[in-house]
């Protein structure tokens, strides 16, 4: 009984997580699967968004997960996601850094950013 309730628990705060965190997305989600969820993808040197076409060149030129970052009021979204190999960036409204790991640095009073690895930089919607 005590295993189940535990199992249970556990189960719940998995659950709970999930539902209130958000990760910038796995190369393995953007090379093969092209899933960006809700993020939005933007040239590096001009704020733009990508056209299609840009789209398929960051896909097939990124190599790995670089930084997470948050920078308050950021026009594009105030979360945003770096990767290797492209002068890309992914950015989402609505999220702030989940504070409750260690993994977010501050960098100045409006902006933080976390080197962990993609799953380990939680952003939390608010």
């Amino acid at each position: 009984m005590f295993k189940t309730i535990t199992l249970l628990f556990f189960c719940f705060l998995v659950i709970e997580n999930s539902a209130t965190a958000e990760t910038c997305p796995s190369i393995d989600d953007l090379k093969q699967h092209h899933l960006f969820r809700n993020w939005q993808p933007y040239d590096l040197e001009n704020g733009e968004l990508l056209s299609d076409q840009e789209r398929s060149t960051f896909l097939e030129n990124i190599t790995g997960f670089d930084r997470a970052a948050w920078l308050d009021d950021a026009p594009e979204g105030p979360a945003e996601c770096f990767y290797t190999g492209a002068d890309v960036y992914l950015a989402q409204q609505n999220l702030k850094p989940d504070l409750n790991t260690n993994n977010w640095q501050p960098v100045s009073i409006n902006s933080m950013e976390c080197h962990a690895n993609n799953t380990e930089c939680f952003f939390s919607y608010g």
